[in-house]
């Protein structure tokens, strides 16, 4: 049992890069902001081709985790992973507009 939960731990102590940055001027929805996250697996080297994963509700179920335990298992090709958070309108006044 030691040895398996240990195995386990090597595998989920992967590295991984998450760069986090905000959209903003949206020309079709002027106002708008987007938060926006992109995975980077510690085995992506760009000079090999990556699979693209797009999740359009922001980072959900811890999955640049995920993803980067089924790298390390074997189970996922390398994949880059793109979140991009539903869109956020200000008013002028900088609050939040609720439709």
């Amino acid at each position: 049992m030691m040895l398996m939960l240990a195995q386990v731990a090597t595998v989920l102590a992967g590295q991984y890069e998450l760069i986090s940055d905000t959209l903003t001027n949206s020309k079709i929805y002027p106002g708008t902001t987007h938060a926006l996250q992109v995975y980077v697996p510690e085995k992506y080297n760009g000079q090999e081709p990556a699979c693209l994963y797009v999740g359009l509700d922001g980072v959900l179920c811890n999955a640049p985790t995920v993803i980067d335990t089924l790298i390390a298992q074997g189970k996922m090709p390398v994949t880059i992973g793109v979140f991009l958070q539903p869109g956020v309108v200000h008013d002028a006044m900088g609050n939040v507009v609720r439709y």
